[in-house]
């Protein structure tokens, strides 16, 4: 017999079943086993009608302070389980209650705070503020040029300067916005590396040849160079080095 089998049959039917196994040397803990359910769930569903296990002929036997009848087992099974389930029904309703009392009050106190404007309200009032803050603007310009009070000039120019520093600003706006555009185009040009190039066209006249003191480190550090591009007489470097300095800075 497997759990389904099991689960069919009346209580009268599952109490003759557990006896007999446990009659032919079986332990509850192995029934529920092979049957694939819990030994407790055996023992509440006997404890429900009245039956507890005798340790001494390990069998289940009907309680002497119960008087259910034996005709009267599957219908006091059926009214166990009835009272079950109105103890669980009489615990959920007051919580679905609570809950539902809380949530409306919770939605109260959302609508207290919520204040619906008028479309037209809305452009009203904000038509409204920047008319004000332009009357403000030269209301502090005409103080700051009409008030003496030497210790309150500096306040009112501090509100003036920081008024047309952002007139200033919006006045500039197409100026920036190029600046801008142009320095994030700056970021995305690819820089090339600097060629070596020899003019020959400026190495003009015969070949003089002259001493020149310099200092050592400058030389040393020359003749590396040089070395980098073997390709050119170290004359060449020389002359080009002096011609590019003089062009420079003449």
């Amino acid at each position: 017999m497997d759990k389904e089998e099991f689960n069919k049959i009346d209580l009268e039917k599952q109490l003759e079943y557990v006896n007999k196994q446990l009659k032919n040397g079986e332990s509850l803990r192995n029934i529920g086993k092979n049957i694939r359910v819990d030994p407790k769930t055996i023992r509440t569903r006997f404890s429900g009608i009245g039956y507890e296990l005798d340790k001494e002929s390990k069998q289940y036997i009907k309680n002497i302070l119960s008087d259910s009848r034996p005709g009267k087992i599957e219908s006091e099974y059926k009214q166990t389980k009835v009272l079950e389930n109105n103890l669980k029904i009489n615990k959920t309703i007051p919580d679905l209650l609570n809950n539902i009392d809380n949530k409306e009050k919770l939605i109260d106190k959302h609508e207290e705070n919520i204040h619906i404007v008028p479309a037209d309200k809305k452009a009203d009032d904000i038509a409204a503020k920047i008319k004000n803050y332009g009357e403000n603007v030269g209301s502090v310009k005409s103080e700051s040029i009409t008030n003496n009070d030497p210790n309150d000039k500096y306040k009112k120019n501090t509100n003036i300067l920081d008024d047309e520093k952002i007139l200033d600003l919006l006045n500039k706006y197409d100026d920036i916005k190029a600046v801008l555009k142009w320095f994030n185009e700056q970021n995305n040009v690819e820089l090339k590396p600097i060629e070596l190039e020899i003019n020959v066209n400026k190495l003009t006249g015969g070949i003089k040849t002259t001493t020149v003191r310099t200092y050592k480190d400058v030389w040393n550090n020359f003749r590396k160079f040089s070395d980098q591009y073997k390709i050119f007489k170290s004359m060449d470097l020389v002359s080009m080095a002096l011609i590019e300095y003089m062009e420079k800075y003449k």
